[in-house]
Formats: C-alpha cells, structure tokens, sequence
C-alpha cells in the first residue's frame, strides 16, 4: 500500500498535470471505487475547476472551486494516470475524469480496492473518513502529546505506529525502516517505552519520510507514478525487504516474524524489546 512519501509523490505529480483543470465528464466504470451516490458526485464535479491538491496521511484532497473536494485513498494498488488524449483509457481504469480543453485523468486500480468520497470544503476534516486519521508522521509531532496518548496501551509499538487513527502515514516498509534506526525491537509494547524512546521514534519518522519523498517514494513493489516512473528510496532501505539476509550494522541474522498479519522484518540483536 502507498505511504506518505507515495501518496505525496503522487500529489506533486498532479498538480502539474491537472491543477486549474475544469471537470467536464466523469465515467465511472466500478461503482465500489466511489462512496455514495454516484449521480450526486457526477453532479457535484462536473463542471468544477481543480484550484488544489493537498494530502493529508495517505489521502488525496482534490479541491474544486465550488463547495466541494475529492478525497481519495489509493489502498493497495491505486495508480492516477493522465493523459493528453481523451481516448487513452487505461487497462484497469475504474474511473475516468474528462476535462474541458482536453486530457483526461484514469484512476487505475487493478484490485479495484481504492475509495473516492466527494465532501463538503466546509468541515471534511470533521467527518468520516478523515476525522478518525491522527496527526502526519512528518509533522512536529508534541511527545508529551504522544505519550499520554499511548503509555498505558500494551499493544505492540509496531501496531501502534501502524494505526493511522494514533499517527498517520507510515505503513510497513517504513514502520520497519523506522523501528530500525531507532534501535527499538517491534514486539516493544507501548506501555514499556519512555519519552525519550518515543522522541528518538518520532525524530526518525520525519527523516526518513523526508527522505523519502525527496527520492519519489519507494518502489519496493508495484508502485509507480506519471506514466510508470518509479521512486528510488527502496535503494536506501536498510532491513525491509531483506529477511534472508544480515543487519547492515551487525552482521546478525535478520529475523522475521508476523505481528498483526504482516511481515516484520528486525534486528534480534540491534533492536531491543524493553
């Protein structure tokens, strides 16, 4: 799934491909893709400049001029492609923007997993889906803040971190790139770390993400941007992706192991669990 540094990736990507663009059709091709009643979010786009593209967490915020915006959440496999010709429909398009003076803009999901709400500009920070999503990783997070909201829970750090309601924008690859480098074994429950363990965490969230999206992303698998251009930062991982072989610091064996379902990759060595 794309992580902070894709989905910021990608919002760079159009806004120099659709930013001032006026909505002049929308075909919507897999209804599950959108939330809602799809005449009212035909009726609430068409005809509507796109002033802005903003990202909050992994969310894509399309601005429109009049009253409303698009989020969209790209989940495992969401691609946006534009096209300067209008008869350039993607293979695995799902819904299709048109827009006036030409070009149109695929949302490709070959799963078909993504989501794409239409809400009021008004108060969409107050509603559902981005009410529930905590503050961005690469924001000046307050570890006091942080730690009186985790300290007594006795969940995992890494599923603490992985819960976008708690801190957004970090998934697997950077979870365990994270984790790494602050030397704190994912299987630490949070209850057992102290604000000095939860600033080093938060220190090293922003700089990697930072780092990230200065080099596009990671395309460790499938994600790729404007007409298949891949991120590089997965040259610059240190242990995903690596669980046969050893710690770039010690030598140790990388151990993997699964918390919640997915594949964790650590140091048993470097990474203590408190």
């Amino acid at each position: 799934m794309p992580e902070l540094p894709e989905v910021e990736t990608v919002k760079q990507y159009l806004d120099k491909v659709i930013k001032n663009k006026v909505i002049s059709d929308v075909v919507i091709l897999h209804n599950n893709i959108i939330c809602g009643d799809y005449d009212f979010f035909k009726k609430s786009v068409i005809g509507k400049k796109i002033v802005q593209i903003k990202r909050y967490g992994k969310y894509l915020i399309f601005v429109l001029d009049k009253k409303f915006v698009i989020l969209a959440h790209l989940r495992m496999e969401g691609k946006y492609i534009f096209f300067k010709n209008q008869e350039n429909i993607s293979k695995y398009a799902r819904v299709v923007f048109f827009f006036k003076n030409g070009g149109i803009l695929n949302y490709d999901d070959s799963r078909a997993f993504g989501k794409i709400h239409i809400k009021n500009k008004s108060n969409y920070f107050l509603t559902d889906p981005l009410k529930k999503i905590g503050q961005e990783a690469i924001e000046n997070i307050n570890v006091n803040q942080f730690y009186n909201l985790i300290h007594k829970k006795k969940k995992n750090i890494k599923t603490i971190l992985l819960d976008q309601s708690i801190i957004s924008g970090i998934g697997n690859i950077y979870v365990t790139e994270i984790l790494f480098k602050s030397k704190i074994s994912p299987l630490t429950k949070a209850n057992k770390l102290n604000k000095n363990d939860l600033s080093t965490i938060l220190k090293n969230a922003k700089c990697i993400l930072l780092d990230a999206i200065k080099l596009h992303g990671c395309s460790a698998k499938s994600f790729t941007y404007s007409s298949n251009k891949k991120g590089q930062y997965q040259n610059f991982l240190q242990i995903y992706g690596k669980n046969k072989g050893n710690c770039p610091v010690c030598n140790n064996k990388l151990t993997k192991i699964k918390i919640s379902n997915r594949g964790t990759i650590y140091c048993n060595k470097c990474q203590i669990t408190k």
